[in-house]
């Protein structure tokens, strides 16, 4: 498989177990973001930047140190993974940071040639209990429970789970956070447990809002999932897939296909078609 790999570890080949023998893998102090480059452009790189940024605050990383991190980092993307990669391919791109047993700050980049999908989704709702532990814009690498409750549910003949808590509100799905939409007017949720400050939902709301849509940020419950015309899932590898069906409620794919190829054109995307 193709791919580009970087780690900020000297010589990894001879010091293979520091990638393996460390905070990040031993006790999963490990946090990431995840990237798409679409013909040589990251798309969201602000966001990223600061998604970063944050979450070495939250790291306790000194200012002098995260700075310098991150400029190696989107240097390094920037250069080195493009020379590798090419920019003619759609790359997914993942940027992980942890410490090493001394406590040192160390990332990789890791990057395949993988184009999105941004076919219509089945979903299908299921009890999930978020992690109140970690701040929203944190991206930690124990999404194994959200995998193994999608898997049930594709047995079920869904592409992806929607996840409600115990309070039977809508959270997120296992990658993407949700906006659900009536007529002209969107609803989405607030920063509750369990809904991600996504970046790519940053981007869609301040477009839409920019485009004088009607938004409202409020908690939406299970019940309501069938008052909605329409639906669209929102991350920053996929960028925004309409939803077809949640449960045993269908929506209209004209309104949500709509909206997402002006937020497509708005963010320099350009799909030839769905697939």
């Amino acid at each position: 498989m193709e791919g580009f790999f970087y780690s900020s570890v000297e010589d990894v080949q001879s010091k293979y177990w520091k990638s393996f023998v460390n905070k990040g893998f031993l006790f999963n102090e490990n946090y990431f973001t995840t990237m798409l480059i679409h013909r040589g452009k990251i798309i969201f790189e602000d966001g990223h930047k600061l998604r970063l940024t944050k979450t070495m605050q939250f790291m306790e990383v000194p200012h002098s140190k995260a700075e310098k991190v991150l400029e190696e980092i989107f240097s390094l993307c920037h250069s080195s993974l493009l020379n590798t990669m090419g920019s003619n391919d759609n790359l997914y791109v993942r940027i992980n940071l942890y410490r090493s047993l001394d406590n040192s700050l160390e990332y990789f980049i890791w990057s395949e040639k993988k184009d999105p999908l941004h076919s219509e989704l089945v979903l299908r709702t299921h009890e999930f209990f978020p992690n109140k532990n970690y701040p929203s814009f944190i991206k930690k690498a124990d999404y194994d429970i959200q995998f193994k409750l999608r898997e049930k549910v594709k047995k079920l003949g869904a592409d992806d789970v929607l996840f409600i808590d115990e309070n039977n509100r809508v959270i997120d799905l296992a990658t993407s956070n949700i906006v659900f939409m009536k007529g002209d007017h969107f609803f989405y949720s607030p920063i509750i447990p369990g809904v991600f400050d996504g970046i790519c939902l940053n981007q869609f709301i301040g477009l839409i809002r920019a485009l004088n849509y009607k938004v409202t940020c409020e908690e939406i419950q299970l019940k309501d999932i069938s008052s909605f015309d329409g639906a669209i899932a929102l991350n920053s590898f996929s960028i925004a897939r309409p939803i077809f069906k949640v449960n045993d409620s269908e929506y209209n794919l004209d309104i949500s296909e709509e909206i997402i190829e002006k937020f497509n054109k708005n963010i320099g995307l350009e799909w030839i078609e769905r697939i």
